[in-house]
């Protein structure tokens, strides 16, 4: 039974996919002010890249219980502002490193596994903020467009100028311009 649904799931995310395509290439149709780059949805970056390292002023350990203290902190602020949900799991990461160097296994395990579970679920949600943009579009709800661009800008807000952040500004401004309507 478990091997029939998996095909399943696959062939239901390879639908879901060629539905995403179908659906900016709607919108990009009907949208008469400018034209949509429809790499957006399928062109998302990873949510963390580098890994990043101890730093080198004070002690690894010292280093390591605060980054740790900062991210479980920001962890908790994550459902309130996903850009602390970015910072919280880049700190979890920071401290792995610093209990590395310091020779803390037990404490680096601890951490790393924290981290992991948060980057899984924002994972999950980066991945749903996606799917529900696609909808939103698709279904020309420019409220709901709104709200979701407004999400995944948060979450990509530290990738800087990365061509998905650029996309999901200009989606931004059209369904304001939608929403609104003519000013």
């Amino acid at each position: 039974m478990t091997n029939s649904v998996r095909p399943w799931r696959a062939g239901l995310f390879v639908l879901a996919l060629g539905a995403l395509v179908l659906v900016v290439t709607t919108f990009v149709r009907d949208d008469h002010t400018a034209r949509i780059d429809n790499g957006g949805l399928s062109a998302h970056p990873a949510l963390f890249g580098k890994h990043p390292d101890c730093p080198s002023r004070g002690g690894a350990l010292q280093r390591g219980v605060r980054a740790e203290e900062m991210a479980r902190f920001r962890s908790d602020r994550y459902p309130y502002d996903p850009r602390d949900g970015v910072r919280a799991v880049q700190g979890y990461r920071t401290a792995t490193d610093c209990y590395d160097a310091a020779g803390r296994p037990s404490d680096a395990d601890r951490t790393r596994a924290a981290g992991q579970e948060l980057a899984e679920r924002m994972g999950t949600d980066y991945a749903a903020a996606r799917l529900s943009l696609a909808n939103a579009i698709e279904t020309k709800r420019w409220a709901d467009v709104l709200r979701e661009t407004r999400h995944l800008l948060l979450l990509t807000s530290h990738l800087g100028g990365h061509k998905y952040v650029e996309w999901l500004v200009e989606i931004a401004g059209k369904a304001k311009a939608h929403h609104h309507g003519p000013s």
